[in-house]
């Protein structure tokens, strides 16, 4: 055998190992991951999902200036969906640091009303409802019942107000008094 011949065995006894250890070192998901992937997501995990991503690209547009206040860009503003257990009710909570004014308050609630939910057209649910629920919309609750628990809450600095999605009440809190 020659020196080219013990080569070219080496080198093919190295391309072997090789391709043996990168088969064999084939990594499985580990039990987090496992866990992860066999947990099915509910309709009303997807819903909540796609609400708060609704949330999260509609508040620089709720906190414009539109609704007759400078936006000041060092403002921070904040947004989330969640769902509390204890009252039954889907919250939205938009944030805003700025003072508390009660007309100011109430003009981004009811912008928040309009541009989260769809909200203008009566005798329609709100698009919450059509986030939670089947495509063929055999919605069984019915979307009438996501609108009642659902509540917009907008704070600021130094109070907030909230109210139902679906009805003008606003309750304001001015937490300077």
């Amino acid at each position: 055998m020659g020196v080219e011949e013990k080569s070219l065995k080496q080198i093919g006894y190295a391309i072997l190992l090789t391709v043996i250890i990168a088969v064999s070192a084939r990594a499985e998901p580990g039990p987090t991951v496992q866990w992860l992937m066999n947990e099915p997501a509910t309709l009303f995990d997807l819903g909540m999902s796609k609400l708060n991503r609704l949330v999260e690209n509609s508040i620089d547009y709720i906190f414009s200036d539109e609704v007759g206040a400078s936006t000041d860009r060092d403002e921070a503003k904040h947004g989330e969906a969640s769902y509390d257990y204890n009252s039954n009710r889907i919250i939205i909570q938009l944030g805003i640091t700025r003072p508390f004014e009660k007309a100011q308050c109430l003009a981004f609630l009811n912008k928040a009303r309009l541009e989260l939910v769809g909200i203008g057209v009566p005798d329609l649910p709100s698009i919450i409802s059509d986030f939670i629920t089947h495509t063929e919309g055999n919605n069984k609750i019915g979307p009438r019942r996501i609108d009642e628990i659902t509540v917009v809450t907008v704070v600021m600095a130094s109070g907030y107000c909230t109210g139902p999605i679906v009805s003008s009440d606003v309750t304001f809190k001015d937490l300077k008094q």
